[in-house]
């Protein structure tokens, strides 16, 4: 059973904006989102399965809330969400410091990217604002569905 709020234009576009932004968003890492990567999305201790289980059941709850106003979900290029990282270095000089308050760490200098061994990184950044783009690229196209002519608000 569909429902349908009667409410103003106006009114409505926060709830389809926030509804296209939770869409786009999880819809983006459920397409995208690669097994091995640096700078994972899960949370700690979370398998992929798991992960993609939770993102897939906040992704058809937004889809329900677009559906029901009547507006499509964007969706993100993977071009946006998914890099090449190269964390491999040939000829590198490791310097283990003693930072007071944080211990031992480790710094690099020098060396060359191995360009034979990349490995995807996500793009949290551009990610995220690939994501408010195709929002705000959802609720003026709803916006433009119901009067023919686009709505600023």
């Amino acid at each position: 059973m569909k429902v349908t709020p009667s409410l103003w234009v106006e009114d409505a576009k926060p709830i389809v904006r926030e509804a296209a932004l939770v869409a786009s968003r999880f819809g983006g890492l459920l397409d995208h989102h690669p097994r091995r990567c640096w700078d994972s999305q899960t949370n700690h201790g979370e398998t992929l399965d798991e992960a993609r289980k939770r993102w897939a059941e906040k992704y058809q709850s937004a889809k329900r809330v677009l559906d029901a106003f009547g507006a499509e979900v964007e969706p993100v290029p993977e071009s946006e969400a998914v890099g090449v990282h190269y964390p491999h270095y040939k000829g590198e000089k490791i310097k283990v410091v003693n930072l007071p308050g944080l211990g031992p760490i480790r710094h690099r200098s020098g060396g060359t990217p191995i360009k034979s061994k990349p490995e995807k990184i996500w793009r949290g950044t551009a990610f995220r604002a690939a994501c408010q783009k195709a929002a705000d690229d959802a609720v003026e196209a709803w916006a433009k569905k119901l009067y023919g002519v686009p709505v600023t608000a």
